[in-house]
C-alpha cells in the first residue's frame, strides 16, 4: 500500500504497484501512455450518457489478441438457434475498436446499454440475412394477446441462412441440417426445403409465448404449460395456403400413426372458415375414465391442440387452438425500430408458476428428497424472485445514420425493488 497525494494506492502484487506509482508520480509522461490518450476511448466517451451510474469500456483489439481462439471470434456455429439470434453480432465483434457499457437506475427501471462501432460492410455475404440490406431490418408488430408470458421479434431471413449452412455451421450440423432437409422435403410433397419452403416466408417473424386459460369443459393436465406460436408473412398466400395446409395433415397424419405404437391418444382435426380466416385444428380425443376407481392424472399432451391459421399473408403455427384464434384478432402493438426485441412479463411468469405450485412441489419431494415444507419454501422463493420485477425487455438496434449498434436491456422493477435502486442511484450520485 501507498498514499501518493490525495490517492491510497493498494495491490497484490509489487510490480503493479511500481507501474501505477510511476504514472502518479509522472503524470505528464503518463498522459502519453493512459487510456485517455487512446482515440478508440475518446471517441468512447464523447457519447456516454451524463447520468450513467456506472460505465464499462472494453478494447476489443486486446481482447481478441487474447483470446483470438475463442469460439465466439470463430467464423461457424455450433448451435444453429443461438446463430439464428446472435450470429450477426460475432462479425461486430471481429471488427469493432471497442465495446462500452452503460448502467442507468431510474425510480422503476434498471437499464444497461451496450454499444460498438457499426459498418455494414463489417457483415460479410453469407450473414446478409442476419441485419438485412443495408442493416435496415425491423421486427413485426406484437400480437397483443391475453396474458402474454413473453414475445421474440426479429428481421431473420431463415432460408438465406438455411442455404449458407456449409459456411456457418460445422460438419456435424450440417449433417443434421441435410437430413431434416430430406424428411421436411418429403412432408412438403418434395419441394427444397430452403428455398421453395422458407423461401416462401418474409424475414420478419415473431414467436409468441402465453399462459393458457382452460374451460370446464377440456381435460386439464397435472402440468399446464404456456401456449406458444410462430408468426410469419407469406410472399404468395395464394400458392402457400394449400401447401401448408395439406403439410400440416399430413404430420398430424404421421404423428397419430406413431402415437397409435406408443399408445398414445390420438388427434382429431377440425376446419374453421370465415370470410378471411381460415384455422385447421388438430385436438386430442379426450381420455378415458376408468369404470372404477380415481382417474389418474391428465397426461402433459392435453396442453396442445396444435393448430395452422391463416388470414390475408400472415401464417400462424401455434400448439393450440386459443392462440391462433386470438392471435388473428386482436390489435398489434407498433412495430419496434430493431433488429431484434424480446419481452417477458413476470407477472404472467408468477402465475404459471402458481399454476403448477402442486405439481412443482410433488416434483421436488421426489427428485430431491425434499419434505413438504423444504419443497413448498423453495417454491415460494422462486415465486419471490420473480415478484421483483415486472418485466424485462432486450432490444438490439443498429443505427447506420451514426455508425453505432447498440443492445439494450431493460429491467422493470416493482415498486418495493424500484424503491431500493432509487436508494442505489442516490448513494451513487453522492459518490460522484
Amino acid at each position: 500500500a501507498a498514499v501518493v497525494g490525495e490517492w491510497l494506492l493498494v495491490v497484490n502484487k509489487a510490480e503493479a504497484g511500481k507501474r501505477l506509482l510511476d504514472r502518479l508520480l509522472d503524470l505528464k509522461a503518463a498522459d502519453e501512455q493512459s487510456l485517455s490518450a487512446v482515440p478508440a476511448w475518446q471517441q468512447a466517451r464523447a457519447s456516454r450518457p451524463l447520468q450513467a451510474a456506472a460505465s464499462f469500456w472494453i478494447g476489443m483489439q486486446a481482447v481478441r489478441s487474447a483470446v483470438k481462439n475463442q469460439k465466439v471470434f470463430t467464423g461457424q456455429a455450433d448451435n444453429p438457434a443461438v446463430e439464428l439470434l446472435f450470429g450477426g453480432l460475432q462479425n461486430v465483434l471481429n471488427s469493432t475498436d471497442w465495446l462500452q457499457a452503460q448502467l442507468q437506475i431510474a425510480e422503476t427501471s434498471l437499464q444497461l446499454s451496450v454499444a460498438a462501432p457499426f459498418q455494414t460492410d463489417w457483415i460479410p455475404e453469407n450473414r446478409q440475412w442476419f441485419f438485412g440490406p443495408a442493416a435496415s431490418g425491423t421486427v413485426p408488430a406484437v400480437p397483443q394477446v391475453t396474458e402474454l408470458l413473453g414475445s421474440v421479434g426479429m428481421y431473420r431471413n431463415v432460408s438465406e441462412m438455411w442455404q449458407r449452412a456449409g459456411d456457418l455451421f460445422n460438419a456435424d450440423i450440417n449433417d443434421r441440417m441435410a437430413e431434416a432437409e430430406s424428411n421436411l422435403g418429403t412432408v412438403f410433397g418434395g419441394r427444397d426445403f430452403g428455398d421453395e419452403v422458407l423461401g416462401a416466408f418474409g424475414p420478419e417473424m415473431q414467436l409468441l409465448a402465453a399462459r393458457q386459460r382452460f374451460s370446464a369443459e377440456q381435460p386439464i393436465p397435472a402440468i399446464q404449460l404456456p401456449a406458444f406460436a410462430l408468426v410469419l408473412t407469406m410472399k404468395d398466400a395464394a400458392t402457400m395456403r394449400p401447401e401448408l395446409r395439406r403439410a400440416f395433415q399430413s404430420a398430424i397424419g404421421f404423428f397419430n400413426i406413431t402415437g397409435i405404437q406408443e399408445g398414445r391418444s390420438q388427434l382429431e382435426m377440425d376446419m374453421q372458415k370465415t370470410a378471411d380466416q381460415e384455422l385447421v385444428i388438430a385436438r386430442y380425443l379426450p381420455p378415458r375414465r376408468p369404470t372404477a376407481g380415481e382417474a389418474p392424472p391428465v397426461p402433459l399432451i392435453y396442453n396442445f391442440s396444435p393448430t395452422v391459421a391463416f388470414q390475408g399473408d400472415v401464417f400462424v403455427l401455434s400448439s393450440t387452438e386459443q392462440l391462433a384464434t386470438e392471435i388473428l384478432q386482436v390489435p398489434r402493438q407498433p412495430a419496434a425500430s430493431a433488429n431484434m426485441r424480446m419481452e417477458l412479463q413476470a407477472a404472467v411468469a408468477s402465475q404459471l408458476i402458481a399454476d403448477n405450485q402442486q405439481a412443482m412441489i410433488t416434483q421436488n419431494m421426489l427428485t430431491k428428497g425434499q419434505t413438504r415444507e423444504e419443497a413448498e419454501t423453495e417454491v415460494g422463493v422462486l415465486q419471490q424472485l420473480i415478484s421483483l420485477v415486472q418485466g424485462l425487455t432486450l432490444q438490439l438496434r443498429p443505427d447506420t445514420a451514426a455508425n453505432r449498434l447498440q443492445l439494450e436491456l431493460d429491467l422493470q422493477l416493482t415498486p418495493a425493488t424500484a424503491e431500493a435502486g432509487q436508494s442505489v442511484r442516490e448513494e451513487s450520485d453522492r459518490g460522484n
